[in-house]
């Protein structure tokens, strides 16, 4: 699961690029901001190997910056937020797997709790928005699908099973994986 975080509502917009959450037991979670802004959405019905549900594209505007995690939740903070791992592939700093969207959510409820900072997850245009950082690319790092093993795990370079998240190249805003 990727996770979104807002300042207090008495704050007009953050000030910081990064946001550093305590989980407890020494465990933390780096964010970074997004800013506010425009962007197409979905995916233009020209593009090679586009699905039917990656349109019809249209323009979105995310009205206010958030801060997004850099990472996937991993195993470590899933675990230090919630006393669980359900995760099939074991590892502290791999993305915690088997989880629902209503297990998701309970996360960010304990992580909001225990932070004080809304954690929530993002939205469908927030989540889309934050990947393509910008760009209007199929890919955040362009068009070529030859450097897809740069910046992200797929079912021909991930050998079947999760990995450490941060082992790639981050987009433009900083985000990996």
């Amino acid at each position: 699961a990727d996770v979104a975080a807002d300042q207090p509502q008495d704050r007009l917009a953050p000030s910081a690029k990064t946001l550093t959450l305590d989980l407890g037991k020494g465990v933390t979670m780096e964010l970074v901001l997004i800013p506010a802004g425009k962007f197409m959405m979905g995916s233009p019905d020209t593009e090679k190997d586009r699905e039917a549900d990656e349109g019809p594209q249209r323009e979105v505007t995310i009205s206010n910056s958030f801060y997004m995690g850099i990472y996937e939740v991993t195993q470590e903070q899933y675990e230090a937020v919630t006393g669980s791992n359900p995760s099939g592939y074991k590892g502290a700093t791999r993305p915690v797997d088997n989880v629902t969207w209503d297990n998701s959510v309970d996360f960010c409820n304990k992580a909001t709790e225990r932070t004080g900072t809304l954690v929530r997850l993002p939205t469908e245009a927030e989540w889309e928005y934050a990947c393509r950082a910008g760009t209007t690319t199929k890919f955040a790092f362009g068009n070529n699908d030859s450097l897809f093993d740069e910046f992200g795990w797929c079912d021909r370079n991930s050998g079947g099973h999760t990995h450490p998240v941060g082992e790639k190249k981050p987009n433009l805003f900083g985000l990996f994986d």
